[in-house]
């Protein structure tokens, strides 16, 4: 899992680690693999184990070492050496300026070079030890003592995929030299394997390590397997200067009393308290917009133990609502910060711009110093691909806007997500999604249609979604189009385009409809909401 080194070339040692990060979640690393450094994958069941860490996977050099690699989800870490092997540690995601490390054996606790072991820093986020054979013990990592004592951290949240935002945004934070990162969760549009893997390199272009809760998004694949497997656990604490940082799952919209208690108990052991969560337990626009935790038991506990521990937190930390907003009360701040990458909820005026934050504690009882650091992620190409049985071309936004003055369909329809909203009300204008398909050899009852965002996304649908005159689905769910304006707007101007639309007969796509209208295996059957089938940042359709 090392970070790649800045290269015009292409990053073979990242896609390289992330094929085997791949392997290791999705198969158990049960079949060996060879890679181009003839490094064979192993099962990972002789492993040491390790506390603060997670196993990404287990190779073997061409002399028969074993080569172990973690990743750290946080600063300090614990691994013990139980089988007296000369193996390789490989310790991601780590202060590696920063760390103290110490050996614990049968002798007490030791500098690790007294017992052989050869640590090395390749990168300002990894450290390497060779453990030689006949070492029995534990590696103590942890942080020197004045970390955080005149540091700072960042914040982002919701770059949903977009990890070219990202990248960018990472230019920025690195020059700030933060002691870490902490994303506030929607790392990935629908948590696959897939999307974890391409988060993870990304993040490791950072020059300090990340940590991270979990998003409603990351949840619709796996719920929280494949994050708690790459990632981090749902719910976790550790210190930086005089602070406890609580990080918590909400991403269900509820938060579970045994996490209320673990809040009570981090925060009561007489540190400041900062709390990280992915939804607000109170939507900043106000209003009707309510995107914020929907188990209003579950809020009104939460805010009855911070108004409780008040003295002791000192701000509440969500991502969600994709804007930039803060607030306070009873002395206590909340922060949301959505704005990562994912598409923005409001104009530039109430908080609608992409950024991340740099905290700094200014000591006493002053609250956080945040500065809020804007930034423009690159243009999305406006190109689509369509493959299918007979071919495969590509289509610029020039010869789709020819197209549809040939095949125009337009109407006004809307959406219902998993909360229960109708949103995305408007006239939708596009092409018949069918229309696209027989450019490519159309598909049958047998093939499914795969639909590709530009952040990694993807639905799948049936023949009977593309041809739904044929299975009499017109009024539930209507004609499937590739919108490309929406109330008169194309592209660039419209920030979700090209998208999925329904054209449904009453102009609402609800959550009964898509549940009607889902083939098993697919839609409501994987994430029960009717906005999810309206893919957004449409860069591919292919039929397979």
């Amino acid at each position: 899992m090392s970070r790649a080194v800045a290269s015009k070339g292409f990053p073979w040692p990242r896609l390289i680690v992330g094929l085997l990060s791949l392997c290791l979640v999705m198969a158990g690393c049960s079949q060996p693999v060879t890679t181009a450094s003839q490094q064979t994958v192993l099962s990972p069941d002789r492993s040491p184990q390790a506390q603060g860490a997670l196993l990404q996977r287990v190779a073997q050099e061409t002399d028969g070492t074993p080569v172990y690699t973690y990743r750290a989800w946080k600063p300090v870490v614990e691994i013990e050496l139980v089988a007296g092997e000369r193996c390789l540690l490989e310790i991601t995601n780590v202060p590696a300026d920063k760390l103290k490390i110490v050996f614990a054996g049968e002798q007490g606790l030791t500098d690790p070079a007294a017992k052989g072991i050869d640590l090395q820093k390749p990168r300002l986020t990894i450290i390497n030890a060779t453990i030689p054979k006949g070492v029995k013990g534990k590696l103590l990592l942890e942080p020197i003592t004045d970390w955080g004592m005149a540091g700072s951290f960042a914040v982002i949240g919701d770059t949903q995929g977009n990890n070219e935002a990202f990248q960018t945004a990472i230019q920025q934070i690195n020059l700030a030299k933060p002691d870490f990162v902490v994303h506030l969760g929607d790392l990935t549009p629908s948590g696959q394997v897939e999307e974890l893997v391409d988060f993870i390199q990304t993040s490791q272009e950072l020059f300090c390590p990340l940590y991270s809760v979990l998003g409603n998004h990351d949840l619709k694949s796996s719920q929280s397997t494949n994050y708690e497997k790459m990632l981090a656990p749902a719910y976790y604490t550790f210190d930086w200067g005089v602070n406890s940082l609580v990080f918590l799952d909400n991403s269900s919209g509820s938060l579970s009393g045994e996490q209320l208690s673990f809040l009570g108990n981090a925060a009561g052991k007489g540190r400041k308290a900062l709390v990280f969560m992915h939804m607000p337990v109170v939507d900043p626009r106000g209003g009707t917009e309510d995107h914020a935790m929907t188990d209003k038991v579950a809020v009104a506990r939460f805010l009855t133990q911070v108004h409780e521990l008040s003295g002791n937190i000192r701000t509440v930390f969500n991502g969600h609502i994709h804007l930039y907003h803060q607030y306070q009360k009873d002395g206590v701040q909340y922060v949301t910060s959505g704005g990562g990458g994912a598409s923005l909820y409001a104009e530039a005026d109430k908080g609608g711009y992409h950024h991340w934050l740099l905290i700094r504690d200014l000591g006493g009882n002053l609250p956080l110093d945040i500065k809020v650091n804007q930034f423009q992620p690159p243009p999305r190409r406006d190109t689509l691909t369509i493959s299918g049985p007979g071919g495969s071309l590509v289509l610029d936004d020039q010869q789709i806007q020819e197209l549809h003055t040939l095949d125009k369909r337009e109407g006004a329809s809307s959406f219902q997500n998993q909360y229960g909203n109708i949103n995305g009300q408007g006239t939708y204008a596009g092409i018949s999604i069918s229309k696209l398909l027989e450019k490519v050899g159309g598909m049958t009852e047998h093939n499914t249609l795969v639909v590709h965002s530009a952040d990694g996304y993807q639905q799948e649908f049936a023949y009977s979604n593309v041809y739904p005159e044929k299975v009499g689905w017109q009024q539930q769910q209507g004609e499937m189009i590739l919108a490309i304006r929406y109330n008169g707007q194309g592209l660039p101007a419209w920030k979700d385009g090209y998208r999925i639309a329904f054209l449904t007969a009453d102009g609402i796509y609800d959550n009964k409809d898509c549940e009607n209208t889902s083939a098993p295996g697919e839609g409501w059957h994987r994430y029960k909401s009717a906005g999810a089938r309206w893919v957004r940042f449409v860069v591919k359709l292919e039929v397979k």
